[in-house]
């Protein structure tokens, strides 16, 4: 049914605009007393055909009149002028007529588009807050054309960069410095902060914001954060009340501990960087590949002045071991939160033998490192794509949880791995996506109407893995009971609902299935689960192995042959993905595999 609503919707949304335009022309041309002429009758048929036919091929029926542009003129006079130049040469309709037909509905289209949009903004001028924009980069400009009179009443921006320059419809209005003034001399009401690009400097805006009464609001577009444009929280996208996770007993141990985070600038990464360092551990090492996103995280948490924590940020690509080995002789960690990895799925596809050596061999080095130093506890972050992987990026990260369960066997070092679903919010994950296309009035692209996921929040994700040292024992995986998966096209309506759309007012595009995808996804193989202290978590001994690594001679057969699948793809062999797939499916046949499922990597690449 659901599909049926979207085909009815879209096409009620193909011929609307275009039929009202039509009924306004009719009215003026009544008025004019144009219609009283003969060719009018003559061709109305062909006119508003033509008309109808050439607004949807200049998609001038998908422009919004409430947000009309000098572009989305230019594509309604196409349409117009096509429909008159068509009428002439294949329907030899008078020239004159034409010109005149041509003149009165060009001007009634420009017309009636341009008081339409002053009356709603004139209408709506008064009854939202004034509001200033922390940064002008391109996602700001962004945000202020789009909620601007619709949600909030913009004024400018407040940058350290750029100041008095005017960006899209709006001015640099001062610094962050000078926040104050510049609240004060425009009256503002409401402040928001995009994407946290000032956190060194958020102590300051609140402060500010608070001395003034002003209301802050975040928009995080790209980050793990609740934001609040439009009562938007990504938490109401769960149809579902998050997990609750208590890290008390844990923060006594963190607290005196030192730890280290891999992967520390992405988006599980830099949420577990910020609630270790609240625990306020001895040190916390930042292992980061992107000289950026070490950057950002790092001056985030040494804007919390704790002076009880050592920040220690390292530039370290994992497929290194002596850069890990020297960073770790250095300071060695307690814990290490092993989050490092390429995710992207469609990425990966196309980079398979790149992903091997970043995922499988960083995961050895650190593992070989936590038997080589005194380490406590090694927690992998791992993905519900690594069970019955179909895609590159699941099959490596099924054999890390292959390796850890191997190491677990053989080292003093505690080793747990945490498996979950989609995380919303993260980088490069649906949410942004989606709404960027909203926001830019562009196609909304769905793989496909019943592909269904297991959703979380980045809070969530992350007291799950920290959770995973208090309820866990060694060798454990640890999964969150999720609830049941969501429909994606029913994550979009909801989204399209708190920005204040419908989802008949999107244009949807179902495009199919990728390389890798699978309409759904499996949490564990063994279906020997077993319920922890906490109601929502459950574990899996032998990180969902089953017995293949109690043996021995098993382990060092599976690692070895992991070392040949890693050494296949530093020499740029195809048949390491082969290998790779070959590997999981006997692994997997030896589990009570309840879905028969098996592995087809052999194309990839």
């Amino acid at each position: 049914m659901s599909g049926v609503f979207v085909s009815f919707s879209y096409v009620v949304n193909i011929f609307f605009r275009p039929v009202l335009d039509l009924l306004i022309i009719n009215t003026y041309l009544v008025v004019l007393g144009l219609v009283r002429q003969e060719s009018f009758f003559d061709n109305y048929l062909e006119f508003t055909s033509l008309f109808i036919f050439f607004s949807v091929v200049t998609q001038s029926n998908l422009d919004s009149w409430r947000h009309t542009t000098p572009f989305s003129i230019l594509r309604a006079a196409t349409a117009l002028t096509a429909t008159c130049f068509s009428l002439h040469f294949v329907f030899n309709v008078d020239q004159q007529f034409l010109f005149s037909l041509y003149s009165v509905s060009l001007v009634t289209m420009l017309i009636s588009r341009i008081v339409r949009k002053l009356i709603f903004e004139n209408a709506n001028n008064h009854n939202f807050q004034r509001t200033l924009i922390i940064g002008s980069d391109k996602k700001a400009v962004s945000l202020a054309n789009h909620v601007n009179k619709e949600t909030h009443n913009i004024v400018g921006f407040v940058d350290d960069f750029d100041v008095n320059l005017v960006k899209g419809k709006f001015k640099v209005l001062g610094k962050i410095e000078n926040l104050k003034e510049v609240i004060q001399e425009f009256k503002i009401k409401e402040v928001i902060i995009i994407d946290c690009n000032y956190f060194n400097k958020s102590k300051l805006i609140k402060d500010v914001c608070n001395e003034l009464s002003v209301t802050i609001s975040e928009a995080n577009l790209f980050s793990g954060q609740n934001f609040k444009i439009n009562k938007l929280e990504l938490n109401s996208l769960l149809g579902r009340e998050p997990k609750e996770v208590d890290l008390s007993d844990l923060a006594v141990s963190i607290g005196s501990a030192k730890v280290c985070v891999t992967g520390a600038g992405g988006s599980i990464g830099s949420e577990l960087v910020r609630q270790l360092t609240l625990m306020q551990p001895e040190e916390i090492v930042l292992i980061e590949n992107c000289e950026y996103n070490l950057f950002k995280i790092t001056n985030e948490v040494k804007a919390l002045n704790l002076e009880d924590t050592k920040i220690i940020p390292r530039m370290i690509d994992i497929t290194n071991m002596e850069a890990l080995r020297s960073c770790f002789q250095t300071s060695c960690p307690d814990y290490i939160f092993h989050a490092a990895a390429y995710k992207h799925v469609a990425l990966v596809e196309s980079n398979p033998k790149e992903a091997i050596v970043n995922n499988v061999l960083g995961t050895k080095n650190l593992l070989d490192l936590s038997k080589e130093f005194p380490i406590k506890s090694f927690i992998l972050i791992s993905t519900d794509k690594a069970v019955n992987p179909t895609s590159v990026m699941g099959a490596t990260k099924r054999l890390c949880e292959i390796l850890l369960a191997c190491y677990a066997k053989e080292s003093s070092c505690e080793y747990r791995a945490v498996r979950f679903g989609n995380v919303l919010g993260s980088s490069g994950s649906l949410i942004p996506i989606v709404m960027d296309q909203i926001l830019n009035n562009e196609k909304v692209t769905i793989t496909d109407i019943r592909m269904k996921r297991y959703f979380m929040t980045i809070p969530e994700a992350v007291g799950l893995v920290l959770n995973s040292l208090t309820v866990s024992e060694n060798a454990s995986l640890c999964v969150l009971k999720m609830g049941d998966p969501i429909r994606i096209i029913d994550i979009v309506e909801r989204l399209a609902k708190t920005m204040g759309k419908t989802l008949d007012s999107l244009n949807i595009v179902f495009t199919g299935m990728k390389k890798g995808e699978k309409l759904f996804e499996e949490l564990y193989l063994t279906g020997e689960e077993h319920q922890t202290s906490h109601d929502d978590i459950v574990t899996l001994p032998n990180c969902d192995c089953g017995s293949n690594v109690d043996d021995e001679i098993s382990r060092k057969m599976l690692m070895k042959r992991i070392n040949e699948i890693i050494l296949a793809a530093i020499e740029n062999d195809q048949n390491c993905i082969l290998e790779m797939s070959q590997l999981i499916n006997e692994t997997n046949n030896t589990i009570n595999n309840k879905s028969g499922f098996i592995v087809q990597l052999g194309e990839a690449g």
